[in-house]
């Protein structure tokens, strides 16, 4: 984008910061620690502290000033001009699946969504651009970026109700991710309210509602060790909904011959052994000796469908969850160790930052539980990989930042860099 553009986007928000409070010029340089004469800067990025001090006055977000004034252009009489709407339309669109169908997780999914935004010309249109642009962060993720897409997606009107529900599941999917439970269960319970009183009749529909299933089920598996209150409500739920969706992603891989649906019930096979224990139908024993069998069976991950190769990660994490509440000494820390660490293997085979994330704030628990990050210690080792991976976390989960900044301080590692 030009830098002029930048800069009008940037003095235009100044001047709305003026207006907004009735300012003076000087009042406004006072409020923004600047002179009169600097209140508009020459340069398109004076720095964050006039970012910061601009979202103050504004009352915005930081990430929304920048994202006004470095965000895409919008659509003008130029963005038109190159051969129909209908034909670029139709070019993005394809781009785009192509791209998703060979696997490219990359921001070239969002930079696609995007380009098609700036020339979509129905609100259903629009709106499916903020479902693309959504499931690109999500592949990259960025969990906070794909549920403000989906949101954005949702409130733009009249869309289709399919494509209502597509932007739902999928919102419910990114909060999950991001251990906003509540909202999670609470959208994914109105998918599924509106799918028994409207049972599906395509495939579009019978996957959405066999995904909504699966994310309301690992919701309420959460929920167990987060809100142990309602301990067996939450059990009793998940099972219910990881029983059914299972059954019914079993039975869509095998009409449909797909791969990575196969996957997905096998994920919730997994959770299921989880909650199994948490009933008491299961003994926690048992379980971990099915968990560890079946991951020993896999050989050479890499050549799984991807679904698969994030299924044996989650049975990873499972193990972890039951061993954390149910396994006490020096055997739980080799089980964490050796489970954690196969996590981390089938993660970085499909580079998923969910996985990495549980992983990671497994493996600091149980080391705090312990006593070995009680204090800093140059004894902590951690090397340039563990630390840019925690370091994209800390970015990516709102909720691992406390437990990110604690293993890089606890092993000196920012302030030694």
């Amino acid at each position: 984008m030009d830098v002029e553009i930048r800069k009008q986007r940037m003095h235009r928000l100044v001047d709305l910061a003026r207006m907004t409070h009735g300012w003076s010029m000087d009042q406004l340089a006072g409020a923004l620690a600047r002179t009169p004469a600097d209140v508009y800067p020459e340069s398109d990025n004076p720095g964050m502290d006039f970012f910061m001090r601009l979202a103050g006055i504004l009352e915005w977000r930081v990430g929304d000033v920048i994202e006004v004034i470095w965000g895409d252009p919008q659509v003008n009489g130029n963005g038109r001009s190159n051969g129909s709407i209908e034909d670029r339309w139709s070019a993005l669109y394809d781009q785009w699946v192509d791209m998703h169908r060979h696997g490219r997780q990359n921001q070239d999914l969002v930079r696609v969504a995007r380009d098609m935004r700036l020339i979509a010309d129905t609100p259903s249109r629009r709106a499916l651009t903020c479902a693309l642009e959504g499931i690109g962060w999500d592949a990259l993720g960025r969990y906070v970026e794909a549920a403000d897409a989906f949101r954005m997606g949702l409130q733009i009107t009249p869309i289709t109700a399919s494509l209502r529900r597509n932007l739902q599941g999928n919102l419910a999917s990114a909060m999950y991710s991001l251990w906003d439970l509540f909202p999670a269960a609470a959208m994914a319970d109105s998918l599924v309210h509106w799918f028994e009183s409207n049972p599906p009749d395509d495939i579009p529909d019978r996957k959405r509602h066999a995904f909504i299933l699966y994310v309301r089920g690992n919701t309420h598996r959460r929920m167990i060790t987060h809100h142990p209150e309602q301990q067996e409500a939450h059990a009793l739920q998940a099972f219910d909904d990881l029983s059914k969706a299972a059954a019914l992603n079993r039975a869509l891989a095998e009409e449909l011959g797909e791969a990575r649906l196969a996957g997905i019930a096998h994920t919730c096979e997994g959770g299921l052994l989880e909650v199994e224990v948490e009933l008491g139908r299961r003994d926690a024993t048992e379980a971990i000796d099915a968990f560890n069998n079946r991951l020993n069976e896999v050989e050479n991950p890499a050549s799984w469908a991807g679904d698969w190769i994030e299924s044996f990660g989650w049975w990873a994490i499972f193990a972890c969850n039951v061993i954390r509440r149910h396994v006490q000494g020096e055997a739980r820390q080799d089980a964490i160790r050796t489970f954690t660490c196969r996590a981390l293997n089938f993660a970085d085979i499909r580079d998923n930052w969910a996985i990495r994330e549980r992983a990671f704030s497994i493996q600091y628990a149980e080391l705090e539980k312990v006593g070995q990050f009680s204090t800093p210690s140059q004894d902590q080792p951690i090397d340039h990989v563990d630390q840019a991976l925690i370091a994209a976390m800390i970015s990516r989960f709102p909720t691992f930042r406390p437990v990110g900044w604690k293993i890089l301080d606890a092993t000196h590692v920012v302030q030694n860099q």
